[in-house]
């Protein structure tokens, strides 16, 4: 039941939910304290709420795989602890300009399979990320900074209009 789940993630920290229809961001996840782990996957989401950055001192994972986000808003710029960042499968066009700028601890972004045609200067700030997929999306040019990240390890790419 819903009970349950929140009082399970007020325990784990960790809020999980897949395979269901949302009409709306269930923004009771955002009073569990110390959210951790933040997991809405194939929901039908299609919008953040803006007191996402509510979380930003203990999400360490937002993983919003199979949804229908078009946007993320400015304020997800605040979850300055997120080391996972997954919005793959998604209808996103773009991204906010200051979304990596505080994300000093990402490690992995998953951001393929949208409809990205750029990828915001401030991914510079990610200075921890390993893991950066951006295959199957519309991109045409990549920000110097990703040249710049010395911890990237692994960079997807394929299935976008980038130049040869």
């Amino acid at each position: 039941t819903k009970q349950q789940r929140y009082e399970n993630a007020s325990k784990t920290g960790v809020f999980a939910m897949e395979d269901k229809t949302l009409t709306s961001f269930p923004s009771d996840a955002l009073k569990i304290p110390s959210l951790r782990i933040l997991h809405i996957e194939n929901c039908g989401l299609s919008k953040l709420p803006p007191d996402i950055s509510k979380a930003g001192a203990t999400l360490q994972r937002l993983e919003l795989s199979r949804n229908k986000l078009s946007r993320l808003p400015d304020v997800a710029a605040a979850l300055q602890n997120l080391q996972k960042l997954d919005v793959s499968m998604n209808v996103l066009e773009e991204l906010p300009e200051p979304l990596f700028a505080a994300m000093a601890k990402l490690k992995e972004a998953s951001l393929a399979n949208n409809r990205l045609t750029a990828v915001p200067s401030s991914i510079a700030g990610a200075v921890s990320l390993k893991v950066l997929d951006l295959s199957h999306n519309r991109l045409r040019a990549l920000p110097d900074g990703v040249g710049a990240l010395a911890s990237l390890e692994d960079l997807h790419l394929s299935f976008n209009s980038l130049p040869a």
